[in-house]
C-alpha cells in the first residue's frame, strides 16, 4: 500500500511539471478520479473571473470529497450505466410491485420540461448510488429487490413525442422511454395500499397535476420526502428532506451538487455529462441568460470530470437541443398547447398557462382561424379551465421577445391585463385573432411563466 501511493505521488509530481500525459489503461480508476479532482482544485485556486467555475467549498471540504469518491471508485470498478439502471428498476416495477416494501418516486413538474425530464432521472440514478454507497456495497449489485427508484414524468406516454428536445437528449444519452414511468403508468400504483411510496418533488415544491393530486398523494400510503426546486416557495412539505428551494436557472443544478460526490464516482465520460448539463444549458442559453452562479459551476464541474466536453463541443450540443425544442413541424394547434402546459388553481378560478415557442402571428398564418378557435375552446372545456394563457417567447430580427394572450373569459383576462400591464409592460396588438382574445407585447422579456403565474396567482385570489 504504501509504495502505491508513493508510486502515486510521483506520478503527480511528474503530471504537476509536464502537464497532460497519457494513461493506459493499467490505472486505476481512483487515480484518474484524484487528478479529476486535481483539476477541480486547480480551477478553484486560479480562477479570478466571477463568471468563471468557482466551487462554493474550500478546499480542505475538497480533499474530503476525493477521499470518499475514491473510496467509492474502488468499490465500484464497473459503474453501471443510467439506462441499465433504469431498465432494471422499471421491470421491477412492472413484474415485481407486491413484492417491493418501498418505492421512491422522483417527479418533475407537469410541464414536463427538459429540466423536469433530466432532473427526475439525474437524482434517481445518483440517488441509488448514495444509498448503495451508505449500505456499503457496490453500485454494481443488484439492485435492492424491495426498494425500487424511479423517474416519474408527470404526463401520459403519448405526449412525450411533442417534446423533440427531450427525444433528442435521451437519445444522445442511449436512454429508452420504455424504461421511465409516466402518468398512465400508475394504474397499479394506485390500487396498491401496501407499499410504502417516497415522492421527491423536483423542479417544484407542491405536488402538481390531477392524477397525482387526487389519487396517488391522498393515499395514506404516500408522502412527500424530498424537495429540490428553483421555483418560487410554496410553503409546503415543511419536513421533506432535502428540502433545497433556491434561485437557479436551472433544477438541474441543484440536484448535480446536491449529488455532487456521485457525479464524480459515476467518472462521467461525455454521454453523462451532455445529459447532466442539458438542461442547464438549454434553461440559460448556454449559460448567457437567467444563469447563476451554481449554474455555470455544474458545467465546469462536468467539462473537469469530462475533458472532451469541451467549450466548442458544449455550444454545438446546446443548438441542436434548442433547435429542437423550438421545432413544431407536424403539430396541430391542440399539440401546441399541450407541448409545455401547466395547470393552477388561483382562488376559484382554474388556470392553464402554455408557454409557445412561436409568436401568435405564427398560429396565424399556419392554421386556419376556425381551427384555432376549436383547438382552444376544446382545450378549455377538456381542462374545466376559466381561462387560457398563452405565453409566447421567440427571437424577432436577433431580438428576444415575448407575447401574453387570455382566452376564454374576457372580464377576467381584462382584469388581469390591467393589474399586470405596468410590472409586464403589457401593450395591446391587433392580430387576426383580436377579435377572440386579446394579445399584448410582453416588455418585461425576463418575466417567464416562473415568475407571472405567482403575479397571476396573487391578484386571482383576490378577486
Amino acid at each position: 500500500m504504501f509504495n502505491r501511493w508513493v508510486s502515486f505521488f510521483l506520478f503527480a509530481l511528474f503530471v504537476s511539471f509536464f502537464g497532460q500525459v497519457y494513461l493506459p489503461p493499467s490505472f486505476t480508476s481512483d487515480l484518474k478520479l484524484k487528478l479529476s479532482w486535481n483539476r477541480v482544485a486547480k480551477t478553484e485556486i486560479d480562477s479570478t473571473d466571477p463568471k468563471s467555475f468557482v466551487l462554493n467549498q474550500n478546499q480542505n471540504q475538497h480533499l474530503g470529497h476525493q477521499q470518499q469518491t475514491l473510496n467509492n471508485s474502488m468499490q465500484s470498478p464497473n459503474m453501471p450505466s443510467i439506462q441499465s439502471f433504469l431498465q432494471v428498476s422499471r421491470k421491477l416495477f412492472a413484474n415485481s410491485l407486491s413484492s417491493l416494501s418501498k418505492i421512491t418516486l422522483v417527479s418533475g413538474n407537469q410541464s414536463c420540461d427538459l429540466d423536469s425530464v433530466v432532473s427526475a432521472i439525474s437524482y434517481s440514478f445518483l440517488h441509488h448510488l448514495a444509498l448503495q454507497s451508505n449500505a456499503n456495497t457496490t453500485v454494481t449489485s443488484a439492485l435492492d429487490k424491495t426498494h425500487i427508484i424511479l423517474p416519474l414524468l408527470n404526463i401520459p406516454q403519448e405526449d412525450l413525442h411533442l417534446r423533440r428536445d427531450i427525444e433528442y437528449v435521451l437519445a444522445q444519452a442511449e436512454i429508452d422511454s420504455s424504461s421511465l414511468l409516466f402518468l398512465t403508468d400508475l394504474a397499479p400504483l394506485i390500487a396498491n395500499d401496501k407499499v410504502q411510496v417516497e415522492l421527491v418533488l423536483v423542479d417544484h415544491n407542491s405536488v402538481q397535476g390531477d392524477i397525482l393530486l387526487t389519487q396517488v398523494v391522498p393515499k395514506p400510503n404516500v408522502h412527500v420526502t424530498g424537495i429540490i426546486d428553483h421555483h418560487e416557495d410554496e410553503g409546503e412539505h415543511l419536513n421533506a428532506n432535502p428540502r433545497t428551494i433556491e434561485k437557479c436557472g436551472s433544477c438541474s443544478s441543484l440536484v448535480l451538487k446536491h449529488f455532487e460526490k456521485q457525479v464524480i464516482a459515476t467518472d462521467p465520460g461525455l454521454k453523462k455529462a451532455r445529459f447532466f448539463s442539458s438542461a442547464i444549458l438549454a434553461d440559460t442559453s448556454n449559460l448567457t441568460s437567467k444563469v447563476e452562479p451554481k449554474d455555470i459551476e455544474v458545467v465546469k464541474f462536468l467539462q473537469n470530470l469530462a475533458p472532451k466536453f469541451t467549450d466548442e463541443v458544449v455550444a454545438d450540443y446546446y443548438k441542436r437541443v434548442h433547435k429542437e425544442k423550438k421545432n413544431i413541424k407536424g403539430f396541430t394547434v391542440i399539440d401546441i398547447l399541450r407541448k409545455d402546459y401547466k395547470e393552477y388553481t388561483f382562488g376559484k378560478y382554474r388556470v392553464g398557462i402554455s408557454s409557445l415557442v412561436k409568436p401568435v402571428e405564427y398560429i396565424n398564418e399556419h392554421y386556419e382561424h376556425d381551427d384555432v378557435v376549436a383547438s382552444l375552446k376544446k382545450h378549455q372545456q377538456e381542462r374545466l379551465l376559466d381561462m387560457v394563457v398563452l405565453m409566447c417567447s421567440y427571437h424577432l430580427d436577433g431580438v428576444y421577445t415575448r407575447q401574453l394572450s387570455f382566452f376564454g373569459n374576457d372580464k377576467l383576462g381584462y382584469a388581469c391585463h390591467t393589474a399586470l400591464k405596468d410590472q409586464l409592460q403589457l401593450d395591446h396588438f391587433e392580430t387576426k385573432t383580436s377579435n377572440v382574445f386579446n394579445t399584448f407585447k410582453q416588455g418585461n422579456v425576463q418575466a417567464s411563466r416562473k415568475q407571472v403565474a405567482p403575479l397571476l396567482k396573487n391578484f386571482i385570489e383576490t378577486l
